[in-house]
This record gives C-alpha cells, structure tokens and sequence, in this order.
C-alpha cells in the first residue's frame, strides 16, 4: 500500500487566527496543544466595587485528558495582584476534557474589583493549570518563548477610575 507523506513547517500548524472586529489576537500556546488566539477586554474602564470581563478565544489541537482551570489576575504598576479570579472555561460549564479539535472557543472570564481598589491603570495576568494538581501549564509566544511562570499580560489595560 502506498502512502502519501508531507512536511510540514511549524508556523504552518499555528492555528489561524479569526478576529471578530473587536478581538486582540494572540497566538500564545499552553501547553503542547492548547492555543489562546485572541481575547477581547469587554470593559477597558472600570470603578472599584465593579467587575471586568475578558473574553478568551481557544482552540485545542488535541483531546486534552485533563481538566484545566484558567487564573485571572489584575495587577497594578507594582506587579502586585489586586484581584483574581479562578475558573474553568464557561463558568465551569465546560470542562478542557470536552473540547473539540481546532473549533474555536469562546469563554468569557468576569474578575470583580474591590471597593477600595484605587484609581490607576493596571494589567490583566492569565494562565492554565491542572485543576487536581495545581501545577501550570507552560506558556510559549508566538515567537516560542517561554513566558515567566506560565503567565501571559494581556495588551490592553484596564483603567480604575
């Protein structure tokens, strides 16, 4: 029986990026086959006491076997994390074990602000990790470098008023 083979080049198996008009892309892997190609900071400007909401767009090029829980940290001017907020994709109604192969994922992530929480621009922090073990999933640019600590900073700010 013949077979036919073909090569590919590595930038060929990132996963394409379809914007929505107001979607940030991405590109950053976790892991070996978890690709976040885009989010979008629904609330840019926020007061203490209120939530943000950003809107992370996945796709997964494998069966994953684990269930993952996405960190989401604010951090001020310091690096300090002012807020946070831990949760499986889709408020903990669809578990990574479920995802299918290359469709995009929407899943959107609400982090509330504390009342005293003072005015400022500050910095939205994300990652991965193995909900029963707590360890992290690594974290690779587009460019394939590791990020510190499994942790991407999103572009965009987020200004306190």
């Amino acid at each position: 029986v013949l077979i036919e083979t073909q090569s590919f080049a590595p930038e060929e198996l990132r996963p394409p990026v379809e914007p929505s008009p107001s979607m940030s892309p991405l590109g950053v892997r976790f892991g070996p086959s978890i690709w976040l190609v885009g989010y979008e900071l629904t609330t840019p400007e926020r007061a203490p006491g209120e939530t943000i909401e950003v809107i992370l767009y996945w796709r997964a090029f494998a069966y994953l076997d684990r269930q993952y829980t996405i960190f989401m940290h604010v951090r001020d001017a310091a690096g300090e994390t002012v807020a946070g907020w831990d949760m499986m994709p889709r408020y903990n109604t669809f578990p990574t074990t479920d995802w299918p192969l290359v469709e995009r994922i929407d899943d959107a992530h609400i982090v509330p602000l504390s009342n005293d929480l003072p005015p400022g621009e500050y910095t939205v922090a994300l990652g991965m990790y193995d909900w029963a073990t707590g360890v992290r999933l690594p974290a690779y640019t587009p460019s394939g470098s590791a990020s510190p600590e499994g942790t991407v900073i999103l572009e965009e700010r987020v200004t306190v008023k």
